[in-house]
């Protein structure tokens, strides 16, 4: 049995531990919502670039801050006539109610 091919490269484990370890921490966030509105984000859905900027962003379902929420962001698409919106930042569904750290008011007016 060649051993080279039935194993995997450090790079490869590296990979799969990571991309694991993003499905974990997003599937663990959308399980404890509870009240939190609308599933918008679900981890199934997501690609890996759109898991990677949500983490790196620190995007939560449910704002900690009522007056710092998605629809008041000046990236939030409410638009498409569903209880979710989009950001142009996250690139994907986003709850209303929801905030990351690139939050930014939306221009009244």
């Amino acid at each position: 049995m060649d051993h080279e091919q039935n194993s995997l490269s450090r790079r490869d484990l590296f990979g799969l531990a990571s991309k694991a370890t993003a499905v974990g921490a997003i599937a663990i966030a959308v399980a404890t919502c509870g009240d939190k509105g609308p599933l918008c984000s679900d981890p199934n859905k997501l690609t890996d670039d759109e898991i990677a900027i949500r983490m790196s962003m620190r995007y939560a379902q449910k704002s900690p801050d009522a007056n710092k929420v998605c629809k008041g962001c000046a990236y939030f698409d409410g638009s498409g006539g569903g209880p979710c919106g989009t950001c142009r930042l996250l690139r994907g569904p986003v709850n209303p109610g929801g905030h990351c750290d690139s939050w930014s008011a939306a221009k009244k007016g």
